[in-house]
């Protein structure tokens, strides 16, 4: 029986060379099932790690534009669907690979860590 690799990287669309294809294939129609509610490009790359059982989701800028209201629930249905599959932790980062949500430690409800888009460090007058 082969292992998956420890951590399976993919685009957001459909291979036919990914190893393990069947769970990858799995994960993607979970993912691509809970996203057709929210705007297109919202999540750009799912990244599995099965020994660390994470599944880590990089979304696109648009999350930003979303309001608190469907930030909860995109990252509460992700959260669901990723318990489905057997993944224990969920990390959702953004293109620059800052910390948006994380499952929780204690509860069943995503911590929303970052819901605005971080803006570049002001230079303070010299």
């Amino acid at each position: 029986i082969r292992r998956p690799p420890r951590s399976t990287l993919f685009p957001y669309t459909t291979s036919s060379d990914l190893p393990e294809q069947s769970l990858v294939a799995a994960i993607q129609e979970e993912i691509t099932d809970l996203t057709t509610r929210y705007p297109a490009g919202i999540i750009s790359t799912v990244e599995a790690d099965f020994l660390a059982s994470r599944l880590v989701v990089i979304l696109g800028d648009n999350w930003y534009s979303l309001e608190a209201s469907q930030q909860d629930k995109l990252a509460n249905s992700v959260f669901q669907r990723c318990q489905s599959l057997d993944f224990r932790r969920l990390e959702m980062k953004d293109n620059e690979g800052i910390l948006l949500a994380r499952s929780p430690v204690v509860g069943d409800r995503v911590v929303i860590v970052n819901r605005t888009q971080p803006t570049a460090a002001i230079s303070s007058g010299e």
